[in-house]
């Protein structure tokens, strides 16, 4: 088995299937807090300028989704967000978030990446926490009452950051090992 990273607009069809498939699921209720996914929330994903909008395939099935937006002329990528689509193939979609990271930062540019998560979002809030510890990254802050996820829950948010420096600096001491 192996696994590619595609531009999303490649597979917009399908991949707005997947995504009204998943809005659904109560597990996945602050990746859309909006109230659910809209196929018009696609409507802009060839635009590379802007938006960041990526899918991991594995076996001709898409396994998950990458979505951020660019904040021009800073090449900071703001608001990332990961959905994953097929919970038995996370180890695809967490090696291919490492190679999505070596694009931003080595061939994008990349200043600064950041992203949030509600700690009401035990799971992915836990893996975050994990992720910044053992690789590369920093917490830049919290927030109180910051996020409500479409059931109508309300959560505290982290804001999570990977600066250049940070992931070449991270990069090289893997390399010595």
């Amino acid at each position: 088995m192996s696994y590619s990273i595609e531009p999303a607009f490649t597979v917009t069809k399908e991949l707005s299937r997947q995504l009204i498939k998943v809005s659904t699921q109560a597990k996945n209720q602050w990746f859309f807090p909006e109230g659910g996914f809209s196929s018009n929330s696609l409507d802009h994903i060839g635009d590379m300028w802007v938006h960041e909008n990526f899918v991991v395939i594995s076996d001709t099935e898409i396994i998950a989704y990458f979505e951020g937006q660019w904040a021009r002329p800073l090449s900071i990528l703001l608001n990332f967000r990961l959905i994953l689509l097929d919970e038995k193939k996370s180890f695809f979609a967490c090696k291919a978030f490492f190679q999505y990271l070596e694009y931003l930062f080595v061939s994008r540019g990349c200043d600064v990446f950041n992203w949030s998560v509600a700690t009401e979002n035990r799971h992915a809030y836990l893996l975050y926490e994990k992720f910044v510890k053992k690789n590369c990254g920093h917490i830049v802050g919290r927030r109180t009452r910051s996020l409500q996820s479409y059931c109508g829950k309300i959560s505290d948010s982290v804001l999570y950051e990977i600066s250049k420096e940070e992931y070449f600096d991270w990069k090289d001491s893997n390399k010595r090992k």
